[in-house]
């Protein structure tokens, strides 16, 4: 099973690491097949649902409402971007 460490931590806040995590488990009986890590998020990126995507007239551009833990809009040039 694939579980996120970030995940696992909200629910065992004092886990200081996976590392820490696979020792525990261990000492339980558990064996860990692999650890993975993936990927961090660059700071300021931020991700968003979109709400609404409107096309702006004589452009190949689109207005786009996004629900990014509050609502904005943006103008996108994504041609695939829709609601």
């Amino acid at each position: 099973m694939r579980v996120p460490f970030s995940w696992l931590r909200s629910y065992v806040p004092e886990l200081e690491s996976p590392e820490v995590l696979e020792e525990r488990l261990a000492s339980l009986g558990f064996e860990t097949d692999r650890m993975e890590r993936i990927f961090q998020i660059p700071g300021g990126v931020v991700f968003a649902r979109v709400l609404e995507a409107h096309p702006i007239s004589s452009t190949s551009l689109k207005r786009l409402v996004l629900d990014a833990g509050k609502v904005v809009e943006v103008v996108s040039g994504a041609g695939n971007a829709r609601a």
